[in-house]
């Protein structure tokens, strides 16, 4: 269910995207049939696949702890930030703070100068 929310979520991402980039209603229609189509081919081919795996694999749900709960949710969340930094940053590149962010989240912030120096001190040899 969690890898069918975050498709979800890919899906209406990528149907924002056409519906901001082109007004032409045959562009829209296509999109909304093709995203259709692949939604309902998701769910249909899971679906068929459990039932088809239903009498090979045996049937165990175990007990979620709440633990397991706040992971799953906090895995959500973070797919819904990404996707909304993702479609905001356009309007951030606008703004002096917006491109000094930007210079820093295409290098990664620097976490493999991090990652290097700290692999030369522990080893002695840098990572490839």
């Amino acid at each position: 269910m969690l890898l069918g929310a975050v498709f979800m979520m890919g899906l209406a991402h990528l149907l924002w995207n056409l519906w901001a980039s082109s007004h032409r209603s045959s562009l829209v229609d296509w999109g909304l049939l093709v995203g259709g189509g692949v939604a309902i081919a998701y769910f249909a081919l899971h679906a068929a696949f459990e039932k088809l795996l239903a009498s090979s694999v045996a049937s165990y749900t175990p007990l979620r702890s709440p633990l397991e709960f706040g992971v799953m949710a906090m895995v959500v969340l973070l797919f819904m930030a990404v996707l909304v930094l993702q479609s905001q940053l356009p309007c951030w590149s606008a703004t002096r703070l917006g491109r000094v962010f930007y210079v820093h989240a295409s290098q990664a912030f620097y976490l493999g100068q991090f990652a290097n120096r700290l692999t030369l001190a522990i080893y002695g040899k840098k990572a490839v």
